[in-house]
């Protein structure tokens, strides 16, 4: 179950990526053109007014980086090579590894998020229902353990499915916008505004599913323990309820540690910022310096004013003539 819908939400995301990128590739690319060409007058103005020294070096750095931008944002080969690829692919390769190094682990060569998802929910289900059997209306210990456990397990898969397919559509989304987002490597400001942004959270969803089945991973290596004496007194019919306790304890442990493990991988890329801030800070830091030079001058000539008034005033009433008493 849990292998069908995560792959129904890799085929999904990935027609939705490839249709999306291609019709903005085909709707913006004069734009992007524009882009190019605007860079590229910008370069010759800097070039002609000594801002930049004019080296071949330095030309065919700055050519390089217009064509492989120009690449990423109109080219669905290359684009895909060198970006989906590392934020889809790369991923699950990485979740796979870590789930076979993990110790005392079974799992096969399939995707690493599946296996742990899936031992994870049919763990959780057999012990259920092997207390749930157990159980009856003269001895509710078992049932009541039973249901915990069920919904326990539901709670643990259902989050870590909600953190990965979230992460997946968020990452689609974000992958589709890249004809508009890449081209704003040419301007710093651009760059710093939204590029930055969009690649902190790219990277924030594609370390999710890593954070998660790594997670996972480590629950079950503890888990395991119990399961493996849970099927043993299942097989000799003398299960109890500590061993079933202890499991359901250490499954709501897991859910806590789902959680932290998707905050961790925000974290990790620095959380979902505009990547903005740099730009902001510089361009208050501006504003600030120039109001409080406009507010200095004003002060001063405020002063300066006030004071020749004063001094004006003085030098009048010192010189003016007192007047003839003769009339009284």
């Amino acid at each position: 179950m849990i292998t069908q819908i995560l792959e129904k939400v890799d085929t999904l995301t990935q027609q939705f990526v490839f249709n999306g990128y291609q019709q903005l590739a085909n709707t913006y690319a004069p734009a992007i053109y524009g882009m190019v060409t605007l860079f590229i007058i910008i370069y010759g103005y800097a070039v002609i007014q000594g801002y930049v020294t004019l080296s071949l070096a330095e030309t065919s750095k700055r050519v390089l980086t217009a064509g492989f931008i120009l690449m990423l944002a109109l080219d669905w080969a290359t684009f895909s090579k060198y970006v989906y690829d590392l934020f889809t692919i790369t991923p699950d390769e990485i979740s796979s590894v870590l789930m076979k190094s993990t110790p005392n682990s079974n799992f096969s060569d399939a995707n690493g998020v599946d296996a742990a998802l899936q031992q994870t929910w049919t763990d959780g289900m057999n012990i259920a229902i092997a207390l749930w059997q157990r159980g009856g209306m003269s001895n509710l210990l078992p049932l009541i353990c039973s249901v915990a456990i069920y919904f326990l397990v539901i709670a643990l898969v259902g989050i870590a499915l909600i953190a990965l397919i979230a992460a997946k559509f968020g990452l689609a989304i974000f992958l589709v916008l890249a004809p508009i987002t890449i081209p704003m490597m040419f301007f710093k400001p651009t760059r710093e505004i939204i590029f930055d942004g969009w690649l902190k959270c790219s990277v924030t969803c594609a370390l999710v599913p890593i954070f998660i089945t790594s997670t996972l991973a480590l629950c079950l290596t503890v888990l395991s323990d119990f399961v493996v004496e849970i099927k043993q007194a299942i097989s000799t019919d003398t299960l109890t309820i500590e061993p079933a306790g202890e499991y359901a304890l250490f499954t709501f442990v897991s859910v806590g540690l789902v959680i932290i493990a998707a905050d961790m991988a925000r974290s990790m890329a620095g959380g979902f910022t505009t990547g903005m801030s740099p730009y902001v800070a510089r361009a208050a830091g501006g504003v600030a310096k120039r109001v409080a030079a406009k507010t200095g001058s004003l002060a001063a000539a405020g002063a300066k004013s006030a004071w020749g008034k004063l001094t004006s005033s003085l030098s009048s009433s010192s010189t003016s003539t007192p007047s003839n008493p003769s009339h009284i």
